[in-house]
């Protein structure tokens, strides 16, 4: 019975003594994990069952819609030396195309540049058979097909392409700078579409019969090739129980297109699937100049997204006034324009005196925001908000 005891001592006594030295060799094990931080690179393949229409779902975003093998890489490496200076390098679905990677240097606590790249591949989960000619361009050809499932099959897709560069820096103990700035492109073809019903006293005439058609709707694939870029500088001021930080926010949006102008037929397919003739204009006694056809209707430009900037300054912080209660404030003010002139874009017929739409929008904003806790279960909270466009 004693060596039970003595036994059953020991052990306690043991266990006190690696209950007390585990947290400092946990923290150590953690310090140690920062001083030198683990990388890792894997590679592998990935084997996908079936065909591209058996996967039109499942590989709209992952980059594994087409083929049945496909490249499996990511990396992820840490470097830091004694000085404090790392080197981080982050990839990931390299072998896809919906891929990203990174690199970022800093210097702890003083200064960080940092570089990213990154893919995106949208594609359409419908394959579209089709007649067209030029689909994907601003011009692109209504062809009839003597039959359903008679055209060319088309797969449309929207690449992303992004392009990211920041760094920020600490130019004394209170005071850090931050400047960020992406380009984004997006490449491809989506689907459309554009129909038109005549109205007896306007434009085209309203009669259908067997062989005249009084409405269509027809596919217009929209191609797309814009960009977006964005601008952000800051700076951060922080001091005892008071951070704020000020600056500027900008985004840049361009479009390659400015209108899609399709060619169509004087005849397309009736309810009934016949070719019928599509209707003649209003004759000049029921409208002024007597209308226009229903070809030429729907031959007329169709504007895409106009181009678009904004611009945005800032102040925003907040002051722990106690340890239970808070405040923060924001003021921006931002102005925005869509100024791209018509004929630019391909597109006539304007009001005199008009080129473009002359959009511009002023935002003025003022908030104040007050929290504190009374007690553990009563807690009071006041925010005052003013906006102005």
């Amino acid at each position: 019975m004693r060596n039970l005891e003595r036994v059953f001592t020991r052990t306690l006594i043991t266990l006190a003594v690696l209950a007390a030295f585990a947290p400092a060799y946990g923290q150590e094990a953690d310090a140690d994990a920062l001083k030198r931080p683990d990388s890792s690179v894997s590679l592998g393949v990935g084997i996908t069952p079936g065909d591209a229409k058996d996967r039109t779902i499942w590989g709209q975003y992952n980059g594994m819609r087409e083929g049945g093998s496909h490249l499996l890489f990511d990396v992820d490496v840490n470097k830091r030396d004694d000085s404090g200076f790392w080197t981080i390098l982050r990839g990931r679905n390299l072998g896809l195309d919906n891929r990203d990677v990174g690199l970022t240097l800093q210097q702890q606590g003083d200064w960080r540049l940092n570089a990213e790249y990154s893919e995106l591949v949208h594609r359409e989960i419908r394959t579209i058979n089709s007649g067209i000619s030029g689909a994907g361009t601003t011009t692109p050809q209504i062809v009839r097909l003597a039959a359903p499932g008679a055209g060319s099959d088309l797969n449309f897709n929207l690449k992303r392409q992004s392009l990211a560069l920041g760094g920020d820096k600490w130019i004394s103990n209170n005071l850090q700078i931050e400047v960020n700035f992406k380009s984004e492109d997006k490449n491809g073809t989506r689907m459309w579409a554009r129909g038109y019903d005549c109205n007896a006293t306007y434009v085209c005439t309203g009669t259908q019969d067997a062989t005249h058609q009084k409405w269509a709707l027809i596919p217009v694939p929209e191609p797309v090739n814009f960009n977006i870029k964005q601008v952000d500088a800051k700076l951060n001021f922080t001091s005892g129980k008071l951070f704020v930080t000020g600056g500027y926010y900008g985004t840049f949006f361009t479009n390659a297109n400015g209108a899609v102008t399709p060619i169509v037929p004087n005849a397309l397919n009736g309810p009934t699937g016949v070719l019928t003739t599509l209707n003649p204009a209003v004759a000049a006694g029921q409208f002024p100049t007597g209308g226009t056809s229903l070809q030429n209707v729907l031959q007329l430009p169709m504007a895409l997204y106009p181009e678009n900037q904004a611009h945005q300054f800032y102040l925003s912080g907040n002051y722990a006034w106690t340890q239970s209660t808070k405040s923060n404030f924001k003021l921006g003010y931002t102005h925005a324009t869509q100024d791209q002139s018509f004929s630019s874009m391909g597109l006539s017929g304007a009001p005199a005196g008009r080129n473009d739409l002359g959009g511009a929008l002023d935002t003025l904003l003022a908030q104040f925001n007050m929290t504190s806790r009374m007690s553990t279960n009563l807690t009071l909270l006041g925010n005052v908000r003013y906006e102005k466009r």
